[in-house]
């Protein structure tokens, strides 16, 4: 299909390309997770792991770019690859909030103009090929990845908030509470796409596929970027506040909601589905999604004072971290081309 990965669809491709900004998204929340339980050491080290690869995987896009523009345009516009892309604005807001949080400001709000210029042009490049492309073409190619344009949205308000913390921009407030907002308006119409094509007809096990996990990250990191929303002290933020604080709670109820439903269907996959125990590149899309839950979990906790759900977000971390350990590994194994799990 195509020689690099896409997130929104499975290949036994062993070449490195946008699908592996998932990978930083993963590796930096975890870092922000390890920060937010005073484990300094290893939120340093995932950070550093998290922008290494972020700097591999760039190179290595780049490097398609020169060899095969043509291609890459391709990719760009067909709805079942597009949304892949849309990792490099999450994977750079993630780690422009895990260097805020090391104190070097200049860094962070350069990565944030960088992600929402390719915010930009990326989604609205996505909106002109879904507007162009068949309804054929559209139907076949839903699947959770398409939240990715939820989830690198609300990235964006996770990280402008922090720096607004620092800063008290009137501009960062307002670009903050509208994308948040927008975030919950992408949410509404792209899960009921999602449930439509999970519930009008049968699903086979190997559709399955761990992206399904986004449903649940989507919505964690819209509670994350509430609860950061509700920090910034000017009155474009002030005046959504009665708004923000209800949807935050409601998104964490949902996202949690999703949790069994997920699992389940993992279940069901596993025991029909052999390749289930392959590697494939989508599971980053598995690891994200908890270490954001354990974060807005913590989070929400911290800001409650309710120990129970800071202890939940403290217990998720470590699953996470687990996961995490999993993935690399069979990664590593994966791109030095040898399957990390076989049959």
């Amino acid at each position: 299909m195509t020689r690099f990965q896409s997130v929104g669809r499975r290949t036994k491709s062993q070449a490195i390309g946008p699908a592996y900004w998932a990978a930083t998204m993963a590796t930096g929340i975890l870092a922000t997770d390890a920060m937010d339980q005073g484990i300094e050491w290893l939120s340093h080290l995932l950070l550093a792991l998290a922008g290494a690869w972020y700097l591999i995987v760039a190179i290595a896009v780049v490097g398609i770019a020169i060899r095969s523009p043509r291609r890459l345009w391709e990719l760009l516009v067909t709805p079942a690859t597009a949304f892949g892309f849309l990792t490099f604005v999450t994977a750079t807001s993630v780690l422009g909030a895990g260097v805020d949080a090391l104190g070097w400001p200049d860094v962070p709000l350069a990565l944030w103009l960088v992600g929402s210029t390719a915010w930009c042009l990326l989604t609205y490049r996505l909106a002109v090929t879904l507007t162009l492309a068949s309804w054929e073409a559209i139907w076949s190619s839903v699947s959770g990845s398409w939240l990715l344009t939820v989830v690198e949205t609300q990235a964006l308000v996770v990280l402008g908030a922090s720096l607004d913390a620092h800063d008290h921009s009137a501009v960062l407030a307002v670009a903050c509470t509208s994308l948040w907002f927008c975030g919950l308006a992408f949410y509404g119409a792209i899960v009921l796409l999602i449930l439509a094509r999970i519930l009008l007809r049968a699903t086979r096990p190997e559709e399955v596929t761990p992206d399904y996990w986004i449903c649940m990250g989507a919505l964690a990191i819209t509670s994350l970027a509430g609860i950061h929303l509700l920090q910034v002290p000017h009155p474009p933020a002030l005046a959504a506040a009665s708004f923000v604080v209800g949807l935050t709670l409601a998104a964490w109820v949902v996202g949690t909601a999703w949790i069994p439903w997920l699992v389940g269907m993992e279940l069901w996959r596993l025991r029909h589905d052999a390749s289930t125990r392959n590697y494939e590149v989508q599971r980053w899309s598995t690891i994200f999604p908890l270490g954001m839950y354990g974060a807005a979990t913590f989070g929400l906790g911290a800001d409650l004072r309710l120990p129970a759900l800071e202890a939940i977000g403290h217990a998720v971390f470590w699953i996470g971290l687990g996961c995490w350990a999993l993935v690399a590994v069979a990664t590593a194994r994966s791109l030095s081309g040898t399957l990390p799990w076989r049959r």
